[in-house]
C-alpha cells in the first residue's frame, strides 16, 4: 500500500475522523494486482479536510471531493460519506442529494458494483464488507449493488464499468446484471458528450478494448453508444477487392473488413500491455483504419484516383461511426491529418521519392505506428525504411525487403 494513502488515514484518525481506504485499489491487492491509485473515505467534510491538510484542493460541484498533493506529484482522493438518495425517479439524483453526508454503509451502497464496494481499515487491518463483495470476488463475478435496472437508470455508464471490470479480471456478469444491460443499453445516449469521449478513450487506453467492445457490441451497448460503428461491425461479409485496384503491397486482394476490425484492435491492445506508449490519435486510428479500407473497396472504380477516394472514407465513413463521440474540431483535424500521412506511408513503395517529405511532417511518428499495427495485426513483416523513420517504436517481424510480404 502507498505509504502517503497510509499517512492520511493516519492524520484524519488523529483529527478524530473515521478513515478507510476504498474501492478499485482493494480489489486491485486482493486479486494480486497493482492499484493504479489509492482512494480514500472518510466522514470528515470538504471543509474539514481542508483544515486538517494544507496540500489539498476541493474539487467538484454534484459531489464535493478532496485532492491532497505530494511534492512528487502523487494525487490521493478522499471523498466524504454519501447518503443513499431519496429519489426514486431512475434519473440522476439532483445536486442536493448529492451533496448529503452519510455513513460507511451507505456510501458502501451507492457505489456501482459490489466487488468496488470494500473498505479497508489500516488500523484494524481488516476488510470491511457491506455489499458481498468478498464473495463476488472468490466467485469471479460481476454484480451490481442494488437493484441493476435502478442502479443503470440512475447512471448508464456502470453498464461501461461492469464490462470493463468483466473483461479485465475475466470475471462474468451475473445474468440479471447483464439482462439489465440488455434492456437498457440505450440509455447510454443519456450521458454527457464529456463523459461518453471518457469511457470511450478508457477502454481504447486499457488494453482489454477487442475484448472490451465484443461483448459491448454482444450487449447492444455498442448500439446505444457509438451506433455508426455498431451498424459497421454488423456487416460481417467479407469484401470482394477490386482486382483492377492497386493500393499498395500491403493490402490483400479480400478483406473482411469487419475481422480486420478486431485484429486491429487485439493488436493495439498487445502493444499496450507490453508497455509500449501509444497515443490517443494512434488509438482511435487503428480502430478506425478498417472503416475506411471498407469504403475505398467498395466505391473505387477503375481508373479513379485513390487519394481523395480516401480522404472522402476519413471525412465520411470514420466521421460518421464516431458521431457520437463529438471530438472537437482541433482533434478532428488531427485524425485527418494522422490519416493522409499514413495514407502517404502506404504510398513510399511505388513512389519512394515521398521519403523526404514524409521527415517533415509532424504527424510522421504517430503514422508509422499506425502503419506498423495494420502490418503486425495482418503478420505481414514490417520493412527497414519504415523501421528507420521511427527507429524508438518497437516494430517485430522487421524484414529487409522493403516490398515483402
Amino acid at each position: 500500500m502507498a505509504p502517503e494513502a497510509v499517512w492520511i488515514m493516519n492524520r484524519l484518525r488523529w483529527g478524530g475522523y473515521m478513515a478507510y481506504l476504498v474501492g478499485g485499489s482493494i480489489r486491485d491487492l486482493l486479486l494480486n494486482q497493482t492499484p493504479k491509485d489509492f482512494d480514500l473515505t472518510t466522514d470528515a467534510s470538504p471543509n474539514d479536510l481542508s483544515k486538517l491538510f494544507y496540500n489539498c484542493r476541493i474539487i467538484g460541484r454534484r459531489f464535493r471531493i478532496v485532492h491532497i498533493y505530494f511534492r512528487d506529484g502523487t494525487i490521493f482522493e478522499v471523498s466524504t460519506f454519501r447518503a443513499l438518495s431519496s429519489s426514486n425517479s431512475g434519473r440522476h439524483s439532483p445536486q442536493r442529494e448529492d451533496n448529503r453526508f452519510g455513513s460507511p454503509q451507505e456510501d458502501a451502497w451507492r457505489r456501482d458494483i459490489t466487488i468496488n464496494g470494500l473498505f479497508y481499515d489500516s488500523a484494524t487491518r481488516q476488510i470491511i464488507d457491506y455489499v458481498g463483495g468478498l464473495a463476488d470476488l472468490k466467485e469471479k463475478t460481476i454484480r451490481t449493488i442494488g437493484p441493476p435496472r435502478q442502479r443503470f437508470r440512475e447512471d448508464p455508464v456502470r453498464m461501461i464499468r461492469a464490462i470493463r471490470h468483466a473483461v479485465r479480471n475475466q470475471f462474468h456478469i451475473e445474468p440479471k446484471t447483464w439482462e439489465a444491460i440488455r434492456l437498457h443499453a440505450s440509455d447510454i445516449k443519456l450521458c454527457s458528450t464529456p463523459r461518453v469521449l471518457e469511457e470511450f478513450l478508457k477502454e481504447l487506453r486499457g488494453g482489454h478494448s477487442a475484448d472490451s467492445f465484443a461483448l459491448m457490441q454482444s450487449s447492444k451497448l455498442l448500439h446505444g453508444w457509438l451506433p455508426g460503428l455498431s451498424h459497421w461491425l454488423n456487416q460481417r461479409a467479407t469484401l470482394p477487392h477490386p482486382p483492377e485496384a492497386r493500393f499498395g503491397p500491403y493490402v490483400t486482394n479480400e478483406w473482411g473488413q469487419t475481422k480486420a476490425f478486431w485484429k486491429r484492435m487485439a493488436c493495439s491492445d498487445a502493444h499496450i500491455k507490453a508497455g509500449h506508449g501509444l497515443s490517443d490519435l494512434v488509438l482511435i486510428g487503428s480502430m478506425c483504419l478498417p472503416l475506411g479500407w471498407s469504403y475505398v473497396i467498395k466505391n473505387y472504380r477503375p481508373g479513379q484516383g485513390t487519394r481523395q477516394l480516401w480522404h472522402r472514407a476519413v471525412q465520411q465513413e470514420i466521421t460518421s461511426a464516431l458521431k457520437q463521440l463529438r471530438l472537437s474540431s482541433y482533434h478532428w483535424q488531427e485524425l485527418t491529418q494522422l490519416m493522409q500521412t499514413y495514407w502517404r506511408l502506404h504510398l513510399v513503395p511505388q513512389q519512394p521519392g515521398l521519403m523526404d517529405s514524409l521527415r517533415r511532417s509532424e504527424y510522421l511518428p504517430e503514422a508509422v505506428q499506425l502503419f506498423a499495427l495494420e502490418l503486425e495485426s495482418e503478420t505481414i513483416p514490417i520493412p527497414d525504411w519504415l523501421a528507420d523513420l521511427h527507429p524508438d517504436f518497437p516494430l517485430v517481424g522487421k524484414t529487409s525487403d522493403p516490398t515483402s510480404r
